[in-house]
Order: C-alpha cells, then structure tokens, then sequence
C-alpha cells in the first residue's frame, strides 16, 4: 500500500451521502470523499485556512470542467510532442546546414590559397573569373586578398588596352 492512499471500508449511510453530494455538485465521488474529509479535518480544527482553502477549491471543481481540462492538457502535450519532434529535426537539419557551409568555406579557403599562389602565372581573364568567385565569399581571408587585387587587375587590362 502506498503511503498516500487510504483504503476505506464505507458503511452504506456514508455511501449514499457521498453518492448524493457528487451528484448536486457534479463532482466524482472521490472527490466528494476528499471535499468531506478536509470539511471534517478542518471543522475539527486540524487544517488551517492555508491548506483548507486550496483543496476545498480543488475537490468542488465540477466534474465536466475537470474532464475538458484534462482534454486539453493531453491535446496540448500531444501538439507539444509534435512541436518538440518538429524542432528536434529542424535542429538537425540546421546542424546538417552549418556542417555543409563550414565545409564549404574551407574549402573555397584552401582553394583561394591556391589561386594566390598562382597569381602571377595566370593571365588576366583567369584572374578575374577567380575575383569574381572571391567576391561570393568577401568575409574569407584569402578571398579578401584576391578582391584587393581587383584595382590591380582592372589598371592592368585598361594598360593593356591602351
């Protein structure tokens, strides 16, 4: 038996009196039971208002209310377990996305090192097909470089032109 629980042997008087207070309050009959039982122990002065007033409110909710709330507190934990489903893959999904994109910033890093060590042996519609590739990535550090080459190369080709 568990140390909360109280199994009760009711005579047949105190039956029907439960039976008939949950029916005019609409309560269940444990509840009636229990709006009893604090009635009782604090009429004999063995509740203080503090602890009477609570449960007295919690054992008078009528049973319909108490039905619908449990209702909707299931339809919430249920909506809440979809909510929380649809987060955890969401979650992945953006743990998915920021993996890719570090990926691929390091690798366009490492390739705009490349592109930097070979400069100067490439001619000048090279160079500026791989400013133009750095310029999708302007917060790269290699990439930066090669962009501020873009004055250099564009002075280069109008000399060139001329």
């Amino acid at each position: 038996m568990r140390g909360n629980r109280l199994p009760l042997a009711l005579n047949t008087c105190h039956y029907i009196a439960l039976e008939k207070l949950a029916g005019e309050l609409e309560i269940s009959f444990v509840a009636a039971a229990e709006l009893m039982l604090n009635f009782g122990l604090y009429s004999a002065g063995r509740l203080s208002d503090e602890d009477f007033k609570p449960l007295d409110a919690r054992y008078r909710r009528p049973l319909k209310k108490v039905v619908e709330e449990n209702k909707a507190n299931r339809e919430n934990s249920h909506l809440s377990k979809l909510e929380l489903e649809k987060r955890k893959g969401d979650q992945a999904l953006e743990e998915a996305r920021k993996i890719k994109v570090a990926k691929d910033v390091d690798s366009q890093n490492r390739y705009f090192k490349e592109v930097l060590a070979q400069w100067d042996i490439h001619d000048l519609n090279w160079q500026i097909k791989q400013i133009a590739s750095a310029k999708n990535y302007p917060d790269l550090e290699c990439a930066k470089l090669i962009i501020a080459k873009d004055c250099d190369t564009i002075s280069q080709k109008e000399g060139g032109e001329k």
